[in-house]
């Protein structure tokens, strides 16, 4: 379980087994790992309406694009959210979804630690202090 402390908030995601999805996010799985992955890489400032932010200016943008593309019509985001028997996607649609993931929204506990070993920027700064200690390490004594 990755837990994350923010000011105000804590954002839980469980690795447990998801619940059922809805249609949306069922029959687009694309969505539904670009959503987890966007949460993730977010988890220690994610808000309902930072991912309802991404959703609305790149996920539906991203799904009319490659319907125009594999359909050759114009398609309009209305259109769209319809063929899912949605009309629009609402902060609490996005609280549903983000639940049915396996995230939680709670109070901050001070108790909840951030795992961050696995995040781009922490490894990228492992990398750079390798190549700065091998450096070091010339210039060190060594025992024979």
């Amino acid at each position: 379980m990755v837990q994350s402390v923010s000011r105000e908030t804590l954002i839980l995601y469980s690795t447990k087994k998801k619940h059922h999805l809805p249609p949306f996010l069922d029959l687009n799985p694309d969505v539904c790992k670009a959503i987890r992955d966007y949460a993730m890489a977010n988890l220690g400032i994610l808000s309902i309406e930072m991912m309802s932010q991404y959703i609305h200016t790149v996920i539906l943008p991203e799904m009319i694009r490659k319907e125009i593309e594999s359909n050759n019509q114009p398609l309009e985001i209305n259109q769209l959210l319809k063929q899912y028997n949605l009309t629009c996607i609402c902060l609490s649609t996005v609280y549903k979804w983000l639940k049915r993931l396996g995230f939680s929204y709670e109070p901050r506990k001070k108790s909840y630690y951030v795992d961050g070993h696995k995040r781009e920027a922490t490894i990228n700064y492992r990398w750079r202090f390798i190549e700065r200690y091998l450096t070091y390490e010339r210039r060190m004594f060594r025992w024979i």
